[in-house]
């Protein structure tokens, strides 16, 4: 099974990021798309975004855990 999708909700600044992450995601053709949660201040509009273009996919966190 691959994958058809990588979202990334960390920002760019974040400890251990990889500043050109979307373009090697992309080289192997996967979608990519960077939504940066301030996890300090969450907003709603990027929960409702996460929320449509994660449905029916699978989801991992920073940690490696998988969400099904």
């Amino acid at each position: 099974m691959g994958y058809g999708l990588v979202i990334n909700l960390a920002p760019p600044t974040t400890t251990g990021s990889i500043s050109d992450e979307g373009m090697l995601v992309r080289a192997d053709g996967i979608s990519y798309l960077n939504i940066p949660v301030d996890w300090h201040s969450p907003r709603y509009e990027d929960f409702e975004l996460f929320s449509k273009r994660a449905s029916g996919n699978p989801v991992r966190c920073a940690f490696w855990f998988i969400v099904r």
